[in-house]
């Protein structure tokens, strides 16, 4: 298991105040020098709700299938099929009170799996919607606690084994 969790990232948005977040940009060096890849999981969305992307859930959505459609044509999957997990994060907590994120995030988190899911399964991947599964923190309910972690790392456990 290689992580590649980086705070701020978007799955292919550009952050006008902060370079270099976009998944689709960074995902071909970061698939090449990984490969050969056994599965891979992708939990994006949580920054692509920033108010100041403008982007709404259905909008993510289409990045997260851009996303996809690009690690598919990646030469990093050897012998086999791309194989891609998809876990839309938790909703953002309607409590989250941070100017730099903007005031409509959590609303558009809690319409993120609506959108997300048809579309990863029309690129034939798996999806995971981590809605009760795992739990954000007091602080800026938007990041997992340690239990959500946890319990996050407990479902994937019990799922990726039918996946490889």
């Amino acid at each position: 298991v290689t992580e590649e969790g980086l705070s701020g990232r978007t799955t292919c948005f550009e952050d006008p105040l902060h370079e270099g977040l976009s998944a689709l940009n960074y995902i071909y060096p970061c698939l090449k020098s990984h490969e050969f890849v056994d599965l891979l999981v992708i939990m994006l969305g949580t920054n692509d709700t920033k108010d100041r992307l403008g982007m709404n859930a259905a909008c993510i959505a289409l990045g997260m299938k851009r996303l996809i459609e690009k690690c598919q044509t990646i030469p990093c999957w050897g012998d086999h099929a791309p194989n891609i997990l998809v876990v839309c994060p938790p909703h953002i907590g309607r409590e989250l009170n941070d100017p730099c994120m903007g005031d409509h995030c959590a609303e558009k988190s809690e319409e993120l799996a609506k959108y997300m899911e048809p579309a990863v399964l029309s690129r034939g991947c798996a999806f995971l919607d981590a809605e009760g599964i795992a739990e954000f923190n007091k602080v800026d309910y938007m990041h997992l606690t340690r239990k959500g972690h946890a319990d996050l790392a407990a479902k994937l456990a019990s799922l990726i084994p039918d996946l490889i």
